[in-house]
């Protein structure tokens, strides 16, 4: 006689399949949604798949917390529509304090602050209780920052972030550089620096002459980059700083400048010579190109990348890039990277200026000990395979040959190796 049959748990098996994704393990499920970390709208589809796919995407989808005034007035619209009303005072931040209510910055990793308007540490107070639960952040971002509003209150408002925060990034900031570096090395652990769109005109209205003071400061070691807008003056001035006048120096592995202030920035390559892995130039102006003739990597003894960025092939010259390349001495150089926003349909060897005939000599020299050795093309848009393959033979036939030429667009998935 057979035993009587049990009846199904329908929701022990819903609950099980769940819990394991249809029978999928947890650290698989964990790593098909690590690959997908830099696309929040698949993260956020595959998160109501299961309850698997929920846990393990909800601090991807959470880990930058972006307070900007878009975010900011969906949310106070959607409030209005259920009848809640808050004061003036507590709207600014009010996502900020929404994301704190739902239990949420305890997966934020980054925040991004931008809010087309100067950002004062009076959008901050109401919000206080929650800014103060950010305890695991490792990269700030303002726009907008007024840095004489803030000389007070660095620890009531950063406070928290002390322990953690390695990465600042300050775009469009208002006020004199040094201000800037006084702000960024308040926080102990910090590695990577990044100034964009410095307002120059702030710097001379106020001159500041007082002395860079650091007490705990270990020596900068991850990225330092000065971008859009910073007047060479000014860059020269703070790369003089960072060079000469921090207790404890600085090491960053990876630096890119728009500007190439002279010997200022040979300064900042000779003071990181035994860190420096990559050094990226970008032209933007024609004394740039003077400017980059003089530069001497030698010093750098373990640079791995060279990066040249332009806005379009015609402001490239291999005899630039002839002149940096024969200074490296690091026996670990591997890699020149060429950037361009805008690629033409003309054949390349009408827009780009020079012999590059000879570069492709250079190259072939400098990679023949190296078998990862390689030159990489890098477009903002997408470009026909075979066209690209058709003008790299034409400009460097040694290096495609040997399989050391690669293309790379921006945002999409073309890679292409010859």
């Amino acid at each position: 006689m057979e035993p009587a049959k049990q009846p199904v748990d329908l929701n022990l098996i819903s609950s099980t399949g769940h819990h394991e994704c249809l029978g999928v393990p947890p650290e698989l499920t964990d790593y098909i949604m690590d690959m997908l970390r830099d696309d929040p709208q698949t993260l956020k589809a595959c998160s109501l798949t299961c309850k698997a796919m929920f846990a393990s995407a909800r601090h991807l989808i959470h880990r930058t917390l972006y307070l900007t005034r878009q975010n900011n007035e969906y949310l106070l619209a959607e409030e209005r529509k259920k009848g809640i009303v808050h004061k003036q005072r507590d709207q600014v931040l009010r996502f900020l304090s929404h994301m704190g209510e739902q239990g949420l910055l305890r997966y934020t990793t980054q925040v991004h602050i931008d809010y087309h308007g100067t950002f004062i540490p009076e959008f901050f107070r109401p919000h206080l209780r929650y800014s103060k639960s950010l305890d695991r952040v490792h990269s700030l971002t303002i726009h907008n920052f007024e840095v004489t509003r803030w000389e007070n209150h660095h620890k009531s408002y950063f406070g928290n972030l002390y322990p953690t925060l390695t990465s600042l990034s300050l775009r469009s900031p208002v006020g004199h550089h040094r201000e800037f570096l006084r702000f960024a090395l308040q926080f102990p652990n910090l590695e990577s620096l990044c100034v964009e769109k410095l307002d120059f005109e702030g710097v001379r209205r106020h001159v500041d002459t007082n002395p860079i003071i650091v007490t705990v400061q270990p020596p900068l070691s991850g990225t330092l980059r000065l971008d859009r807008a910073i007047t060479a003056d000014v860059s020269a001035q703070l790369l003089e700083d960072l060079a000469f006048n921090l207790p404890n120096g600085i090491r960053f592995r990876s630096i890119e400048l728009q500007q190439l202030p002279g010997h200022q920035a040979q300064h900042l390559v000779n003071a990181c010579g035994g860190t420096l892995e990559h050094f990226a130039v970008k032209f933007t102006e024609q004394n740039l190109q003077t400017q980059l003739s003089s530069l001497d990597l030698g010093e750098a003894t373990v640079l791995r990348r060279l990066t040249f960025h332009a806005k379009g092939l015609e402001e490239l010259h291999c005899g630039l890039f002839l002149r940096a390349l024969s200074t490296i001495k690091s026996p670990v150089f591997r890699e020149v990277v060429i950037e361009v926003e805008g690629f033409f349909r003309r054949p390349w060897k009408y827009v780009l200026g020079g012999d590059w005939s000879q570069l492709d000599r250079h190259l072939d020299e400098l990679f023949s000990m190296r078998e990862d050795g390689q030159l990489v093309f890098r477009a903002h848009e997408f470009v026909d395979h075979q066209s690209v393959k058709t003008q790299a033979m034409q400009l460097f036939p040694r290096v495609v040959e040997r399989g050391r030429f690669r293309f790379e667009t921006y945002g999409v998935t073309g890679k292409y190796w010859f």
